[in-house]
């Protein structure tokens, strides 16, 4: 101090840097004075409290944010960090979120508290997955850590009014929630095939349109397709016999039941029986063919390909009864249809010796 000088100021410089450190305490004392000097020995010494600083009793985080899992696998380890400083013990509570997963059914949530000790910085938490036999599309929940407390005595937490904090507690990191996704599963998307009741049946040619029922068993997630095409041996496609309407089959989301349309063709054409085979080859989306892939369509025979036969004759021909044989000539004609062979019955109906008999019986009766 100069000559005249009553006060001075000691400048102490806190170095800053990156390493958590917990509070501090300095004591800054005077040692001496030069010739002449005095001091009070009550107030040789100052306090000094370094605040603690960079986290020393950590930061608390997952290690991601967000898990895809399959549902086979059983059991997940999600990983706890714990950065900055490791001292002291802390406690820390986590608690599960159902989203479309949900707890006791998709999976058992773990214990809610876990517990650091001083200088640890990795825990793991273990959930267990419920693998089941329901096609489920993606489903997910979430864990979330909603405190941590660090453990012990002696600590200030209150926030002095120069905006000091003596202790610095513990603190939530930035990854407080890891979303888990359970991957779709069980055929999710489904199987396709016909419906089993709808694998073969018979219609005449003038039905008009036909609507096959395609069924989706199982899953239902997402959009799907089957390819769709047809054969025959005898019937023509494309608008002769018969008509495809489209190359495949769709299911939206959620549904489960779709149609195949097919127009049978009516025309004045005497055909036998013709066959037609709707084929299921190939599916999309995920989705899987099941067994019954093959739809039998037949269209019974129409306009009567073997023919109607019929008298050319008048329909009621009156002649003498004749003293001698008589040929009577009848004549047939075979119109529609003029495949294979035929052979026609003729029934002849003797109603006059019908009647002369019946008029004796009742001569007979009278006497």
């Amino acid at each position: 101090m100069r000559d005249g000088q009553s006060a001075a100021i000691v400048v102490l410089q806190a170095l800053n840097d990156d390493i958590p450190e917990e509070k501090c305490f300095y004591e800054f004392q005077l040692t001496g004075v030069s010739d002449g000097g005095v001091w009070r020995e009550s107030s040789s010494t100052a306090n000094i409290t370094v605040v603690a600083s960079d986290f020393p009793y950590g930061r608390f985080a997952f290690s991601q944010e967000q898990l895809r899992v399959s549902e086979e696998v059983q059991k997940v380890n999600l990983t706890i960090i714990r950065s900055g400083g490791s001292f002291g013990s802390v406690r820390l509570w986590c608690e599960a979120a159902s989203g479309t997963a949900e707890a006791g059914v998709d999976f058992i949530p773990p214990p809610g508290q876990l517990l650091f000790e001083a200088r640890e910085t990795v825990k793991s938490v273990h959930i267990e997955i419920l693998d089941d036999s329901l096609p489920e599309g993606p489903e997910e929940f979430s864990l979330v850590i909603t405190e941590v407390e660090l453990l012990g005595r002696g600590y200030d937490f209150t926030i002095q009014e120069n905006g000091l904090q003596v202790d610095q507690p513990p603190e939530i990191g930035d990854i407080s929630i890891v979303r888990i996704i359970i991957m779709k599963n069980d055929n999710a998307e489904g199987i396709i095939e016909f419906d089993p009741r709808y694998t073969a049946f018979e219609v005449e040619e003038d039905v008009g349109m036909i609507m096959i029922p395609v069924v989706r068993l199982h899953g239902t997630y997402g959009r799907v397709t089957a390819d769709v095409i047809s054969q025959s041996s005898s019937a023509v496609p494309n608008g002769v016999d018969y008509v495809l309407h489209g190359s495949s089959v769709t299911f939206q989301h959620g549904q489960s039941l779709s149609f195949i349309n097919v127009s049978i063709i009516d025309d004045n054409e005497s055909e036998f029986e013709e066959p037609i085979e709707i084929l299921l080859i190939g599916a999309t989306g995920g989705a899987v063919l099941g067994r019954h892939l093959v739809c039998r369509i037949t269209i019974a025979k129409s306009d009567s390909p073997f023919g109607v036969v019929r008298f050319l004759n008048q329909s009621k021909i009156s002649i003498p009864n004749p003293n001698s044989t008589m040929i009577l000539p009848l004549m047939l004609e075979r119109t529609g249809g003029l495949l294979g062979e035929i052979q026609s019955v003729i029934l002849i109906n003797y109603l006059v010796g019908i009647k002369q008999l019946l008029k004796s019986f009742e001569v007979h009766k009278n006497a």
